[in-house]
Order: C-alpha cells, then sequence, then structure tokens
C-alpha cells in the first residue's frame, strides 16, 4: 500500500536516493536547517535510483544544464542558504 516518506537531503551538489518505486515525488521543504523530500512510495516494491541535485542562486549550472532534470522546488533553510532543487529518476 502507497505511503508519503520523507528524505532528508545533504546540503551537496549531488546526491543518490534509493526509495521504493514507483516513486512519486511530490516536494521539498526546509525541516531543522535542512532539505527534505516527501515522495509517495511503495514500501514493498524493489528500489529504484533518484539523483538529487541542488543548485544555488548564482552558482554555475554545471551539474544540471546537459541533462533533463525535473524542477521540484526551493528550499530557504533558517541559516540563509537558498537551494533550487532538481531531480532525475534513473534504473
Amino acid at each position: 500500500m502507497p505511503r508519503i516518506y520523507k528524505y532528508k537531503l545533504e546540503i551537496e551538489d549531488v546526491q543518490v536516493l534509493s526509495i521504493p518505486k514507483p516513486a512519486t515525488i511530490l516536494s521539498v521543504i526546509e525541516q531543522n536547517h535542512s532539505p527534505v523530500l516527501y515522495a509517495i512510495v511503495d514500501p514493498g516494491s524493489d528500489l529504484v535510483r533518484v539523483m538529487i541535485y541542488l543548485q544555488g542562486t548564482g552558482e554555475s549550472m554545471e551539474y544540471v544544464s546537459h541533462i533533463q532534470a525535473r524542477f521540484l522546488g526551493t528550499v530557504n533553510t533558517r541559516v540563509g542558504l537558498i537551494w533550487h532543487v532538481f531531480y532525475k529518476v534513473v534504473l
């Protein structure tokens, strides 16, 4: 049965999450000074890899410009950093 799961993201340019499929990426918010991703998943299913890209305002888009990543949202952390979050599901 599908459930909504939360995944804490690291402050890194690129990271990989392994989450149960089918995964529906819902949103990203700030929680406890870190970006957090929410997704609808089926906990008993096989895993799929999701590439996450954090892009700072004004920074080069070298990690995002040549791939077909989807924009998820912008997170304003309490420490004053703004992150634009993109993702791409890979098999």
